[in-house]
């Protein structure tokens, strides 16, 4: 007779040895081998990743690929591939994402939601916290529009939006291989006109020009630089990244365009951003999508922003139109850390910039949009100095140098690219490899967190 012990033993009443359960001892039949599950990994470190400057140890992967993408890339490459599943659960081991496309998110909002459903107690001072934090991206919206009304019926008035475009690829081709290597880079920054609608694209690559703040502020000076002399008052609102927009060097550039005019710079909130050039970059993307034809070259992302809207008004830019700003503000101005009255001035704060003629080397300053709290002063002029050295250098002197990987990546697509475009790639400069390279867009993305 024998006795039940337990559901995975069991034991002869007369005595005798006990047998162990042999469930889950052999192998499943359908367990990945070793050979496929590297060959999913061999196929995920083919296609190009990129990182931030301030968090490397992040790896992305570009925003026009997902996981289902990838998946179809591996199963067309490879005989007898692994299901989605198995693929998708191999990706997620890895420590990398996809890079988020810049749309109007916030974070500020996305943890006071969270937070809002942990607690029913504090629910209540969570959702007090949210229509204060939406009263004033609201009140920043409200204000915008105001200026833009402003600038419709008083000439002697501009007001600009502005956002540097999320990062364009060149070539852009239709053919599987794009995805598996690292493309040029190609610009575009858009400043708005509030009054006309039309839309002042400034395009480069990245072997002309960087994307940091002496880069976006030559655009801007460009810009501001063929204002009609009638107009008195320039009002810009952008976002409030501190490596393009909000920072000294574009401070010291405001210094140079500063004829008879008050120039406002506005900062909306993280997260709540959206602003007309968006729209811009919105139409030039759709544009791209419907157009049939490939980007062979950087001069034809031009081309088809051209083509997007009659309103559009295309800027290529070259070398010697991009300033050192910073050398500016280096030479005649002395960059403090308190205000006027003794209190710490805090970029991340700001809300509010003007600048005026009668007061050069001053920024005054609010820490809001609200019009009954008075401006804070910053004095950054240099004792002893009589008057300001204006004179500006260029930022480059050459053509700016790709990674040898990148340049063979290129190379490799010529097949694919009219042989009046080879010479252009043929003789791009290289400098050095770097595995991982660097991508603006997933910095700003961070910067604004």
């Amino acid at each position: 007779m024998i006795k039940t012990v337990n559901k995975y033993k069991v034991q002869l009443e007369c005595g005798g040895l006990i047998k162990g359960d042999r469930r889950g001892k052999h192998a499943p039949s359908h367990k990945l081998s070793i050979e496929k599950h590297n060959e999913v990994l061999e196929h995920i470190s083919s296609i190009p990743k990129y990182q931030s400057r301030r968090h490397t140890k992040m790896l992305y992967f570009q925003s026009y690929l997902n996981s289902s993408k990838l998946y179809n890339l591996y199963a067309e490459k490879f005989d007898d591939p692994v299901s989605k599943s198995k693929y998708c659960e191999i990706f997620r081991s890895l420590n990398i994402k996809f890079k988020k496309p810049q749309l109007d998110l916030c974070n500020t909002c996305e943890k006071l939601q969270i937070q809002s459903s942990l607690d029913a107690e504090e629910k209540s001072s969570f959702k007090s916290l949210q229509k204060e934090h939406h009263d004033q991206a609201n009140f920043a919206y409200s204000c915008k529009k105001a200026d833009k009304q402003l600038s419709v019926a008083d000439k002697t008035v501009m007001m600009f939006s502005m956002d540097l475009q999320q990062c364009l690829p060149t070539p852009h081709i239709n053919t599987s291989m794009f995805f598996y290597k690292r493309p040029l880079w190609t610009y575009n920054f858009t400043m708005h006109e509030g009054s006309t609608n039309k839309a002042h694209c400034f395009i480069w690559n990245e072997t002309i020009a960087k994307w940091r703040s002496n880069d976006i502020g030559s655009c801007i000076f460009k810009c501001l630089s063929t204002v009609p002399p009638m107009v008195k008052h320039i009002i810009l609102y952008s976002d409030s990244c501190p490596g393009q927009n909000r920072n000294a060097n574009i401070c010291a550039m405001f210094q140079m365009v500063l004829k008879s005019t008050t120039i406002d710079h506005k900062f909306l909130a993280v997260g709540h951003t959206h602003m007309e050039c968006d729209t811009v970059h919105a139409q030039i993307e759709k544009k791209k999508k419907n157009s049939s034809g490939s980007i062979q070259h950087p001069h034809d992302w031009a081309n088809l922003m051209a083509a997007a809207n009659k309103k559009y008004i295309v800027h290529e830019l070259k070398q010697n139109d991009f300033f050192d700003f910073s050398g500016l503000l280096k030479n005649n101005f002395n960059w403090k850390t308190t205000n006027s009255s003794g209190e710490k001035f805090e970029w991340k704060k700001i809300r509010w910039l003007r600048y005026k003629k009668s007061t050069p080397g001053v920024l005054h300053y609010k820490n809001s949009f609200g019009c009954n709290e008075s401006f804070k002063e910053l004095n950054i002029n240099q004792r002893r100095r009589k008057s300001l050295d204006f004179s500006l250098n260029n930022c480059y002197a050459g053509p700016l140098a790709i990674s040898s990987s990148k340049k063979k990546d290129l190379l490799d697509v010529l097949p694919f690219i009219n042989t009046e475009f080879h010479c252009y790639y043929k003789n791009l400069k290289v400098e050095g490899d770097c595995e991982v390279e660097v991508d603006s867009d997933i910095d700003e993305i961070e910067e604004n967190e």
